[in-house]
């Protein structure tokens, strides 16, 4: 008689033995523990209250019907399952309690803090869960990975106004470009893409223009623009000239480039000074003249960096002022 009473008090305490679902076996001949061969009749309603407890639980841990707690960045659960350990494939879904600030761990019933990262491994981003979301993760036997989307921004949020432009920020998000000025196009750093102005033609730009310098010009070199203010630097090019005339005894008309002053030293003496100085008193002039009675004829004496004499003056050294003179110099400043 002892035996049959036994045995009915360890069959009355099945059910509260009863595992969760997820301790359940796939092979349904394996579930032994809420229903096992020949158990009591009277046992049968309490197994099957147990089952639909087991699915009630595991439903509100599906549901997200349960809030996370805790601070903004290390967030806690509490399962309405009994759960002992994490293992891969736990599934959870819960109302977001709280915006996140960046990076955030969740700890289900004490088990241990575990990171939420997105499908990509990432760490979450400051803004990527909002408050009241339906947040689903999954363990996958090292971390929550989250398979709900962030909070995403649409393109209607992002313009402002026509012609802004949506590029990917440093992290990868869409942000928005405001339109630029008139003029301006967009430029790439190789990282960055940003609104530029064109860029002015100097010796250091290239591409657009790429204007030469001084010893592209004295080198002959190809593939440079060439602007007005280099193009004296060319061995080719005058590097001064002057006409001036002798109305008596002094300097009249002075015209020219490179030429700081003309002075009348006397009859059929001139000097020069050159506004920017030659490198050296090694450079090339030729003068000419415009004289009353074609018997005069001009001479370039005492050159130096900054200034040169003409002397004007007939076969037997007879000095005279002509009507004009004309200088021009090639050589290098």
């Amino acid at each position: 008689m002892k035996r049959y009473i036994i045995a009915a008090l360890a069959l009355l305490a099945i059910p509260a033995l009863a595992a969760e679902v997820q301790d359940w076996n796939a092979v349904d001949n394996s579930n032994v523990d809420l229903a096992p061969e020949n158990m009591s009749p009277a046992l049968v309603n309490d197994a099957i209250r147990a089952v639909q407890g087991a699915n009630a639980r595991w439903s509100q841990d599906q549901s997200c019907s349960i809030a996370s707690a805790g601070s903004s960045s290390a967030w806690t659960l509490s399962a309405a399952r009994t759960l002992t350990s994490y293992y891969d494939g736990l599934k959870l879904c819960f109302d977001v309690h709280t915006d996140n600030d960046g990076a955030v761990t969740l700890n289900v019933d004490s088990l241990g803090a575990v990171a939420i990262r997105k499908e990509n491994g990432a760490n979450l981003e400051a803004g990527d869960l909002d408050t009241g979301m339906k947040a689903e993760v999954v363990y996958n036997g090292s971390s929550f990975q989250l398979l709900s989307p962030v909070i995403t921004t649409s393109i209607n949020e992002l313009i402002a106004n026509e012609g802004d432009l949506i590029r990917g920020n440093s992290s990868g998000d869409g942000a928005r470009l405001p339109i630029g000025t008139p003029g301006q196009f967009l430029y790439s750093n190789g990282a960055n893409a940003s609104w530029s102005n064109l860029p002015v033609a100097s010796t250091s730009v290239t591409g657009v223009q790429e204007n030469a310098d001084q010893s592209d010009m004295e080198s002959l070199a190809s593939t440079r623009t060439v602007t007005p203010d280099q193009v004296v630097a060319s061995p080719y090019a005058a590097k001064g000239f002057v006409r001036f005339t002798v109305p008596g005894s002094a300097i009249g008309n002075v015209t020219g480039q490179n030429v700081a002053s003309v002075a009348y030293n006397g009859t059929g003496n001139y000097t020069v000074e050159w506004d920017t100085d030659f490198s050296s008193a090694t450079y090339t002039c030729t003068a000419t003249t415009q004289v009353p009675s074609g018997t005069n004829a001009p001479y370039i004496t005492a050159i130096t960096a900054g200034a040169l004499t003409v002397l004007v003056q007939n076969s037997v050294g007879t000095a005279g002022d002509p009507a004009a003179v004309n200088v021009i110099c090639f050589g290098d400043q």
